[in-house]
């Protein structure tokens, strides 16, 4: 099921600020980074696991199906990664008021999916922020 960048957006606009709103983006970003990292640490032990001598046939076809699940999971988390971090940086190009130059001081009007009408904290200029497109992730 796809995120809904635009709905969490306005979510975060309604209770929260842009600026957290785009930390949160971050912070999950992040999160799915150095759980690739992990299981690929956990990948390289299980390769070292595999080719140990010492194994009988059951126990390596064991060690073998925990590779290829974490092989997996390592690439799902790094696709996870690359999408959040994307879709932030996607919306954060928007976020910049045209007419005063203001960053992330967004006030939301109004929320059709899959855009966010809002208008700038400091002249009242008005736009409207699009969600990235979504591949399947």
């Amino acid at each position: 099921m796809p995120r809904l960048i635009a709905l969490e957006l306005t979510t975060a606009l309604e209770q929260r600020s842009f600026s957290r709103w785009y930390r949160s983006m971050m912070m999950e970003s992040h999160f799915h980074l150095i759980t690739t990292l992990l299981l690929t640490v956990a990948v390289m032990a299980l390769l070292e696991a595999i080719l140990d001598h010492g194994l009988d046939t059951a126990t390596r076809l064991v060690w073998l199906a925990a590779l290829a699940l974490a092989v997996l999971l390592a690439m799902y988390s790094l696709r996870r990664y690359f999408f959040f971090m994307m879709a932030a940086e996607q919306v954060a190009n928007q976020a910049t008021c045209k007419d005063c130059g203001a960053y992330g001081r967004l006030r939301l009007i109004g929320h059709v999916y899959p855009s966010c009408k809002v208008a700038c904290k400091r002249c009242a200029f008005e736009w409207t922020i699009v969600e990235p497109e979504q591949s399947s992730a």
